[in-house]
């Protein structure tokens, strides 16, 4: 009898996760940004929304590799969907200083770069100014000074773009 009181629950709770995955409903679990729920859209991409990207797949293998990001099956390379801000548009001028990233002249919070990850290993880090190439994003993480974005990967295609991202709920 007491099986039935454990599976009932399990049972409900899977079923609300797949028809929240149905709905677009995903579970962030990274440190990018806060922990909840968020709904992927169809939108465009605008500086400054948040929205879920796929890396590209040899930085995606290295990534979940060196343990920056979780496996996963929904990208290339074995990586998870990432939770990420679009910091810089094609056309935008970027400059990488240690201070952090300023895109236009406009500093982003929290985007110092690390020297070393948190094994002690040497961080791949993009020093300079640059502009971001046409079909490309840059996108970080102005919330998590910690987070693994375009500090050190550089820009991404458009094509890893799967949709902008909204909180339902935070926690």
């Amino acid at each position: 009898m007491k099986k039935r009181y454990v599976i009932t629950p399990i049972v409900v709770l899977l079923s609300l996760f797949a028809i929240g995955k149905q709905a677009g409903v995903y579970w962030n679990m990274s440190d990018s940004f806060p922990p909840g729920l968020y709904q992927r859209l169809n939108a465009g991409i605008d500086r400054d929304q948040l929205v879920f990207v796929c890396l590209p797949a040899a930085v995606a293998s290295e990534a979940v590799e060196k343990g920056y990001v979780r496996a996963g099956a929904e990208c290339p390379g074995g990586a998870q969907t990432l939770l990420k801000k679009v910091a810089g548009l094609p056309g935008d001028n970027v400059q990488i200083t240690d201070a952090g990233v300023s895109v236009n002249g406009v500093l982003y919070p929290n985007t110092r770069q690390f020297k070393k990850d948190g094994a002690g290993n040497p961080m791949k880090r993009k020093i300079g100014r640059f502009t971001v190439p046409q079909g490309h994003l840059l996108v970080l993480s102005d919330y998590n000074p910690l987070s693994y974005d375009s500090r050190y990967f550089g820009t991404i295609p458009e094509s890893g773009y799967r949709g902008g991202a909204k909180a339902l709920i935070k926690w």
